[in-house]
């Protein structure tokens, strides 16, 4: 119950960044956090290269081209990825430019952007190790709490 509320805590924080209808609601937002790090803030970078509460890589944030947003032209890597509010918005702009049905049921979900935020745009179709892995779990976890993500 307590991870819950730390994705309460988050949600309330990154509906700041809604302005209208978004492409990927906070709430998705919040249980993609929860999925990649429990919305450990205070995480860093992994060895692996991957940074912040969502576990964004390098090659994640050059391609959601969020830097040539005027005010977010300032922020490097490593501090957007610290950021959750520039995270977040990261995998908007990333999700607005790969829109992908992974599930094939023929509309982009809260699911969608999970797996593709997962794996990537060109492999979240039937991705069995990803839908295998603990990560994946924790998300149906957390969406179990907010079908309507």
């Amino acid at each position: 119950m307590q991870t819950y509320c730390v994705v309460a805590a988050v949600l309330v924080a990154l509906a700041g960044l809604a302005s209208g209808q978004e492409l990927v609601s906070s709430t998705c937002l919040g249980c993609i956090c929860e999925a990649s790090t429990a919305c450990n803030t205070t995480l860093g970078c992994t060895s692996a290269g991957y940074c912040g509460p969502f576990l964004i890589s390098r090659a994640f944030f050059l391609d959601s081209e969020l830097q040539q947003e005027a005010n977010f032209a300032s922020y490097s890597y490593e501090s957007c990825t610290s950021d959750p509010f520039c995270s977040a918005a990261v995998i908007r702009k990333y999700m607005a430019k790969y829109p992908r049905d992974c599930d094939g049921d023929g509309l982009r979900t809260c699911s969608d952007y999970a797996m593709v935020h997962k794996t990537g745009p060109n492999s979240c179709a039937n991705n069995q190790a990803a839908l295998n892995s603990e990560y994946w779990k924790r998300f149906l976890a957390c969406l179990s709490f907010y079908p309507n993500a």
